[in-house]
């Protein structure tokens, strides 16, 4: 599992029991030093100054990235909308304002099919919700 032999630590135990490990523990969790976020600011500028004015699959995973709300979902089928999504993704500057659910991804041999199936899936009263019947919007990113 380490085939390059970079690991340090290793911690012979199950998520569940290093989670509550950690949580006992009361760590404060800590910011990113400011070398970090200055690097940040830097490269998101450098990225936003090459994609403007174009029309672009990374601009579209921008502009999907911030489209949802709190309550929405997102869909990301293929390979290159993933990439996209994980490469140009804006963060959420506030907590509250970014979505609860976590994205879900379709990546079957069933293609364009599959995809719009499973995102009709998502959209379906209670999906997610353990049963209680919920209205809510659902964004899929689709391509390749």
């Amino acid at each position: 599992m380490d085939q390059d032999h970079v690991v340090t630590h290793h911690l012979p135990c199950c998520l569940a029991a290093l989670s509550e490990a950690l949580a006992e523990a009361s760590l404060e969790p800590k910011s990113p030093s400011s070398f970090w976020k200055r690097l940040s600011v830097a490269a998101s500028g450098s990225i936003d100054r090459c994609l403007s004015g174009s029309f672009s699959e990374p601009v579209v995973a921008q502009t999907v990235s911030r489209l949802l709300t709190p309550s929405g979902r997102l869909l990301i089928s293929s390979s290159m909308p993933i990439r996209d999504l994980d490469f140009f993704s804006k963060p959420y500057t506030d907590f509250w304002q970014a979505p609860v659910q976590p994205p879900m991804a379709n990546r079957g041999a069933s293609g364009i099919d599959g995809v719009i199936s499973t995102a009709a899936g998502a959209l379906h009263p209670g999906h997610w919700r353990c049963g209680h019947a919920t209205r809510s919007e659902c964004l899929s990113a689709f391509g390749d």
